[in-house]
């Protein structure tokens, strides 16, 4: 019975291994364009590599909508099934891909999981699969504001058709990324008062009636900015004179190696960071940084939330002197 079993799981072990090395798929570029209503249309395209024959292959995407799946020839044939928050799509091609050939592969779909609101501000978070310099572009809608928040990426900035776009380059096979972005009401077109005399309407000077007005209440709202300007530069210099938070050296002193890295990351930020953020300046293994975290949380040390599809981390205020 022994023997039965010890083949039994040495066949499961050998039909695993023959099924990771069917295809090797290489992601390549990736656009994700946000709407304004927080709708994110994603396309990729992915080069795949067929180590045997093979009829279908698949890709895990946020739960999405509006999926089109194509190859140089037109749309293929899909099913998806919902896992949580994610939908697994297998695809069928429309002729075996036997070993040794390659067949590019374009994904498009549209997903609200990786935008989420709160007030007046939009956040915008996502995890990707990528191979190493991958180009992630990511095109903002018009009249927005970004604001970085976590990101262990630079990304270059610059203008396309009136829209901010920020492109990031991969370094590795996964893009971790999160920024915040808010819209801003479009300037105001400049009054025009010299009016075609046709219209019935003359060119108002200064000296004439409700000219003077005019002028007054401009110089009204350059007080209003300067005032504005000046109360930022107070708070922005009160905030830099802070002193920082330190964590009481009694708890530092009963922390292992891994656990007083995290909670001196967190510290040095005095902010909330995202899990992800801590794992690629840290270097620790997903796994061992799981069981940190869940040590951390389970003595109130750190507390974490949910938000999207990113983990958000931060020290608790009783940690501090």
């Amino acid at each position: 019975m022994k023997t039965l079993v010890i083949i039994f799981i040495a066949l499961l072990i050998v039909t695993a291994s023959a099924q990771e090395i069917e295809v090797t798929e290489t992601v390549g570029d990736i656009e994700i364009e946000i709407n304004e209503n927080g709708l994110v249309n994603v396309a990729q395209d992915m080069e795949i590599e067929a180590h045997e024959a093979i009829y279908q292959d698949g890709i895990i995407v946020p739960k999405a909508k509006f999926v089109e799946i194509s190859d140089l020839n037109g749309s293929l044939e899909y099913d998806s099934i919902i896992a949580g928050d994610e939908e697994i799509i297998n695809f069928y091609f429309s002729k075996p891909l036997n070993a040794g050939e390659t067949k590019n592969i374009t994904i498009k779909y549209s997903t609200e999981f990786f935008t989420n609101k709160q007030g007046d501000t939009w956040e915008l978070s996502f995890s990707l699969r990528v191979s190493n310099k991958s180009v992630v572009k990511i095109i903002f809608p018009e009249n927005v504001i970004i604001s970085f928040t976590s990101s262990e990426i630079l990304p270059s900035t610059y203008i396309e058709n009136g829209r901010q776009v920020l492109e990031l380059e991969s370094e590795g096979d996964e893009v971790d990324f999160v920024c915040e972005y808010k819209f801003t009401e479009p300037p105001e077109m400049q009054p025009n008062l010299a009016i075609n005399e046709t219209e019935n309407e003359t060119t108002q000077e200064p000296w004439m009636p409700g000219g003077q007005d005019k002028n007054d209440d401009a110089l009204i709202i350059l007080a209003i900015i300067i005032t504005l300007i000046i109360l930022a530069a107070v708070v922005y210099h009160f905030k830099k004179s802070k002193k920082s938070k330190t964590v009481k050296p009694a708890i530092l002193g009963v922390l292992d190696e891994n656990e007083r890295e995290v909670v001196e990351l967190l510290q040095s930020k005095d902010a909330e960071i995202t899990q992800a953020y801590i794992h690629k300046t840290t270097g620790m293994p997903k796994a061992t940084l799981s069981k940190v975290m869940r040590r951390l949380e389970e003595r109130n040390i750190v507390e974490r939330r949910t938000k999207g599809r990113t983990n958000w981390v931060r020290l608790k205020e009783d940690v501090f002197e």
